[in-house]
């Protein structure tokens, strides 16, 4: 945590002065809302099977440029439609799971949680700067990726 406010004061410093006032750069912004609604149906052997349709709202903040930053934040939430007990959100040991271990697995837990929060730095020729919660998917996503078709987006604490 201290790494990150040293490399952010850091930047702010070696910032060209010159830039508009701080404001214009949050007024400047752009708000996004992504809804997805998700229907699965699941048979596993040994369980009952499954069904589960999900609401998945993203409603996120970029801001606009100020001396070569900018910042967005992006809130994400899954919900039941009609209620999680049609099917198993994962394992027990996991906190957000619903418990219902009869049933067959879509891993899809209810819940709300910051997706994305980074600052970035454009100012170096041909280079980009990124700190914080972010999406990260290297080649086909295999290893590394955003798990894109599930509801909860797998997101990445990085710089």
């Amino acid at each position: 945590m201290r790494a990150r406010r040293w490399m952010i004061l850091a930047a702010l410093v070696a910032m060209p002065a010159g830039a508009g006032p701080l404001t214009d750069a949050i007024t400047d912004g752009r708000a996004s809302l992504h809804l997805n609604l998700r229907y699965e149906q699941a048979e596993q052997q040994g369980r009952e099977d499954a069904d589960a349709l999900t609401l998945r709202p993203r409603l996120g903040y970029r801001t606009g440029a100020w001396r070569n930053l900018d910042a967005f934040a992006e809130f994400e939430g899954v919900y039941a439609v009609g209620g999680d007990d049609g099917y198993n959100s994962g394992p027990p040991f996991l906190a957000a799971t619903n418990g219902n271990t009869g049933f067959a697995t879509i891993a899809d837990p209810v819940g709300e949680q910051m997706n994305r929060a980074w600052l970035r730095y454009r100012g170096l020729p041909a280079t980009t700067l990124k700190i914080g919660r972010q999406r990260l998917i290297l080649d086909n996503a295999r290893f590394v990726g955003n798990v894109g078709w599930r509801q909860n987006e797998q997101t990445f604490d990085a710089v």
